[in-house]
C-alpha cells in the first residue's frame, strides 16, 4: 500500500474507534442517570409506592433478598416480569 492509502485506512480506523467509544459513553450516561437521578440516589428521588403499587409485598420480599446489610455496596434490584412487557 502507498502512503496515502496506509494514512485514509488509519483515518478510518480512527473515525471508527471514536464513534465507538461515544455511543458507549452514552449508553454509560444514560445507565448512570437512571441509576442515579439529578446525580444522587435513586431512593432519594423516586418514591417506593410506585414499585410497591406495581408489584404489592413482593417487592418487600425483593427487597430483603437483595440487601447487603454488611457491604457498602450498591445493589441493583430489577423487576423480570417489568422486562418481558
Amino acid at each position: 500500500m502507498n502512503h496515502k492509502k496506509l494514512s485514509a485506512l488509519e483515518k478510518k480506523i480512527l473515525h471508527a474507534e471514536k464513534r465507538k467509544f461515544s455511543d458507549q459513553k452514552n449508553q454509560l450516561t444514560k445507565i448512570f442517570s437512571g441509576l442515579f437521578p439529578n446525580d444522587g440516589l435513586q431512593e432519594r428521588t423516586e418514591n417506593f409506592m410506585l414499585f410497591y403499587s406495581r408489584l404489592g409485598d413482593d417487592f418487600f420480599k425483593m427487597l430483603y433478598d437483595a440487601s447487603l446489610p454488611l457491604t457498602q455496596e450498591f445493589c441493583v434490584v430489577e423487576n423480570v416480569e417489568e422486562e418481558r412487557k
